[in-house]
């Protein structure tokens, strides 16, 4: 997405919760193949609406802070590893 690219995804796990159908991409019933092909087709022949869902998609992206949550996985991680969490505390400021 951060790309700009048009992306056609399983409606499932992340991709449900990065993507909105439609706008910022496609999603796809997962192990559809032929739903996977008519989307891919529809966006080969139409570059106009790639191009529109690519830039949708790229602003979505940028929209969005991870460092919030990248910070409270890495977090999770350490403490799973039994490590110090000073580390990945100061990474916040």
């Amino acid at each position: 997405m951060a790309s700009g690219l048009a992306v056609i995804a399983a409606d499932a796990g992340g991709f449900r919760e990065s993507i909105t159908h439609g706008q910022t991409g496609r999603l796809v019933v997962p192990e559809d193949a032929t739903g996977f092909a008519a989307e891919i087709l529809s966006l080969a022949i139409s570059p106009q609406r790639r191009a529109a869902l690519g830039a949708a998609a790229r602003a979505a992206a940028v929209a969005r802070d991870v460092a919030p949550e990248n910070l409270a996985l890495l977090q999770q991680y350490m403490k799973a590893a039994g490590l110090s969490n000073a580390g990945a505390a100061s990474c916040a400021a």
